[in-house]
């Protein structure tokens, strides 16, 4: 049984109403403004319009955001070169003021800001180009040039540089203690083991009363055994 019905009477021209379902308005012509207007701003600003949070495509490959940003990476490349003129006046002014100079030392015509990559390059492309170029010259692989152009910070760098040094040096005691006889045969200044003088280096006479001539240019007379 049901206890309550809600119902609606004909009014009194005896006319009954009409229910409808109304649908939900689109968005569309509301999206199609925002990208219009995201379209506006990355003309005027240079800015890709997905960094406006505006997709209109699929998502993009690497190889189309660094595209879209290349007018953007130029002005910023353009901006560091004049920013890095005025931090290099400013760093010799400091400097004169500092020390009470009246021109700048001259080891500071030599500093350079060294500024990070404005476009973002993946770690393959820079693989890639660092063995190609090795590949042709040599010097670039442990050059600081080469490396920084890897991706290495300086710090990484320099703890690099100083742990080839240190396996170089290794290397070379390595070597100069295999020569000197470690293994009791002789030492690095030509004697033989313990207790024993020098190894002749030269050759002796023929059998008989002759010259033996030593490792260290002189002679010493007597019978050859």
């Amino acid at each position: 049984m049901v206890s309550a019905i809600n119902a609606i009477d004909g009014d009194i021209d005896g006319r009954n109403p009409e229910l409808h379902q109304i649908s939900q308005a689109s968005m569309q012509p509301h999206s199609d403004m925002l990208k219009t207007i995201a379209l506006v701003v990355a003309s005027e600003t240079n800015l890709p319009a997905d960094n406006l949070g505006i997709t209109l495509d699929n998502p993009s490959s690497a190889e189309a955001m660094a595209a879209a940003e290349r007018k953007l990476t130029r002005e910023a490349d353009r901006q560091n070169r004049l920013f890095g003129m005025q931090l290099e006046r400013l760093l010799r002014m400091t400097v004169c003021l500092r020390d009470g100079l009246a021109a700048p030392p001259d080891d500071l015509k030599l500093i350079r800001p060294v500024w990070m990559p404005t476009r973002e390059i993946s770690d393959a492309a820079r693989a890639d180009a660092y063995v190609k170029i090795s590949g042709v010259n040599e010097i670039y692989a442990n050059s600081t040039v080469g490396l920084r152009r890897l991706g290495l910070t300086n710090d990484e760098i320099t703890s690099l540089q100083n742990e080839v040094t240190r396996n170089q040096a290794r290397s070379v005691l390595d070597m100069l203690t295999q020569i000197g006889g470690v293994d009791g045969v002789g030492d690095a200044n030509g004697r033989g083991p313990t207790g024993q003088s020098a190894i002749p280096s030269g050759e002796s006479g023929p059998t008989g009363v002759g010259t033996a001539v030593d490792g260290a240019g002189g002679t010493a007379g007597g019978q050859a055994a």
